[in-house]
């Protein structure tokens, strides 16, 4: 019961998520570009460690809707 509420608020997340992705510059991924990077490891070297934070707080922001929801059904 509790994943369809967790899927439920997944749209809410993703705002968020949206909202930090644009914050990430270009430049960044340009510079990875041009030290030789596969985009896998600009992903994982640049990108990911930048999201993080939004991600762990997305992640408890959902989890705490979808448990308070569904403890008061």
């Amino acid at each position: 019961m509790s994943i369809g509420f967790t899927v439920s608020f997944l749209s809410y997340g993703t705002r968020f998520d949206e909202r930090v992705a644009l914050q990430v510059h270009k430049e960044l991924e340009e510079a990875a570009y041009v030290s030789g990077a596969p985009p896998w490891r600009m992903m994982w070297r640049v990108f990911l460690p930048l999201m993080a934070p939004t991600l762990v707080g997305i992640w408890i922001w959902v989890v705490l809707h979808a448990v308070r929801i569904a403890g008061c059904r």
